[in-house]
């Protein structure tokens, strides 16, 4: 059902990328408002996806690394084409539906905004991304699918 919105904010994102303009303007210039975007840092949403079709643990394991990569590059390119002071956050621990599930992290993530936009300066968005990023996502030293298919 969503299809068409997430075509059309892949062209938007894409065309603004690619020319190296931001998708929103502030009254300071183009793209100069804070952003934050955070996206889940454990796969779980991708798990059901990857084990179609009987895939393998090896199979679907390589499914999954393929998924959540393109997810991340995804909300990666998303913040780079919202503002050239937007902040990306891989959530440690945080599944997709992060308000339901990680209510707390939410607020924190409201209240870091609220800060950086009062103090204009982007340090309220980087003590938000210190405490909550993690790079590796749920792909540590563990594989994910064999981690959470026990």
């Amino acid at each position: 059902c969503y299809a068409d919105d997430d075509s059309e904010l892949r062209a938007l994102v894409e065309s603004r990328t690619m020319s190296g303009e931001t998708v929103a303007a502030g009254d300071r210039g183009l793209g100069a408002f804070r952003a934050l975007v955070v996206s889940h840092g454990d796969a779980e949403m991708f798990r059901e996806l990857a084990t179609l079709g009987g895939a393998t643990p090896e199979t679907a394991q390589q499914r999954l690394d393929a998924l959540e990569d393109i997810w991340q590059r995804g909300q990666a390119d998303l913040a780079c084409a919202l503002s050239r002071n937007a902040v990306h956050v891989q959530a440690r621990g945080c599944t997709h539906d992060m308000p339901q599930r990680h209510p707390e992290m939410v607020v924190d993530a409201v209240r870091a905004m609220v800060d950086a936009v009062r103090s204009d300066s982007e340090a309220a968005l980087q003590e938000f991304r210190s405490k909550y990023h993690d790079e590796r996502g749920s792909r540590g030293t563990t594989s994910y699918y064999e981690k959470s298919s026990r």
